[in-house]
């Protein structure tokens, strides 16, 4: 066996266990939920109703106001998302002690390893609209209480600013490495030309790092259209729907209400709905990537 030979096979031994894991639990469910949504059960038998399940969840006032919920949560973390991890990795990046840098990543890092149930129960409490501490500090300047998540015009926006406080640390780490990373030679013509801080962020820096932005955002997409663990823990899709998202509706479908079919039609939905927006990412970013 030849050296190209060696290494094509060490290379298929190296991959087949990601491959194996990604057939066992990603594209085996993802086919079976495709079969399980034209089916439902009647007394532990599955019997075969076709595009019933489909036709019930398009027609379904709670699909369509779960899918508007889903979407504008969607809409506000991930772009809020990526704008303040750019930001603050921009921001890091300044520091010239490797160590301060570290640290700084660390720290913002540090929320995204703790268990998400222990992070709802935290907030939970820092929500509560009688000894909260978020309303304990607007008693201090003289505001009135508010009532955080059972408020239908807060508790989405709630979710989200709850979701950004703990969640930017992968990204801030993927954008400070991108921007050390840049070549230092386009910063010094610049700094020649005379450009300050923020002429090299909006002209140099953001340019260059568009295929990061584009990684973080379709990422972070994915990850904002299964939400899920903040709502069954804080809101369980309320108050009255306002926070009732696809991933809590393919769970109450489930697991409540026992209709599996039912639920798997949601879910193929979710995936469908997931699949677009990251070809509309996609898309939009092939204009204006500069690699």
């Amino acid at each position: 066996m030849n050296y190209a030979k060696r290494e094509e096979m060490w290379g298929y031994i190296f991959v087949t266990p990601f491959l194996v894991l990604f057939l066992v639990f990603v594209l085996v469910p993802t086919v079976m939920s495709v079969v399980m949504a034209a089916l439902e059960w009647y007394d532990r038998k599955p019997v075969w109703v076709g595009f019933d399940n489909i036709d019930h969840v398009l027609n379904d006032k709670r699909f369509w106001q779960s899918v508007r919920n889903t979407l504008t949560y969607v809409g506000m973390f991930t772009f809020a998302a990526v704008a303040l991890a750019l930001a603050v990795a921009i921001r890091i990046t300044k520091f010239r002690h490797q160590g301060m840098r570290q640290g700084l990543q660390s720290a913002f890092y540090l929320p995204s390893v703790v268990s998400l149930v222990a992070v709802a129960v935290v907030w939970r409490y820092i929500f509560n609209n009688q000894f909260g501490l978020i309303n304990y500090l607007l008693s201090v300047v003289g505001i009135e209480p508010v009532n955080w998540l059972g408020n239908p015009q807060t508790a989405l926006p709630s979710l989200v600013f709850m979701d950004l406080v703990t969640g930017l640390g992968v990204g801030i780490i993927i954008f400070v490495a991108a921007v050390l990373g840049l070549p230092s030679e386009l910063f010094d013509a610049a700094h020649i030309d005379g450009a300050t801080g923020w002429l090299e962020t909006i002209y140099i820096t953001i340019p260059l790092l568009t295929p990061s932005i584009l990684y973080v955002a379709v990422t972070t997409m994915i990850v904002a259209m299964q939400l899920f663990v903040s709502v069954f823990f804080l809101t369980k899709g309320g108050p009255v729907g306002s926070t009732l998202t696809l991933a809590f509706l393919t769970y109450r479908y489930a697991f409540i209400f026992l209709k599996v079919g039912y639920a798997s039609a949601v879910g193929l939905a979710l995936l469908l709905l997931t699949l677009a927006l990251a070809v509309v990412l996609f898309r939009w970013f092939r204009s204006v990537v500069e690699y």
